[in-house]
């Protein structure tokens, strides 16, 4: 699959949007998505995954470590 920075940028900000403002439809469906979606903080603190990311990585991701 190819996909544009721009395109994965809009991505991005989005997803941002939604966990600031909590709109639980749109997380549940980055939680249906097949690829791993991690959100961090300005210092790298994971604040959201969806579900890929435990098959990605092999374990659970720490949310706020």
């Amino acid at each position: 699959m190819n996909i544009s920075l721009a395109a994965a940028d809009g991505i991005l900000a989005r997803t941002i949007d939604v966990l600031n403002n909590g709109d639980r439809s749109l997380l549940g469906a980055l939680d249906k998505l097949p690829a791993p979606i991690y959100v961090t903080d300005a210092d790298g603190v994971i604040t959201y995954y969806n579900p890929a990311c435990i098959a990605f990585a092999g374990r659970v991701p720490a949310p706020g470590r």
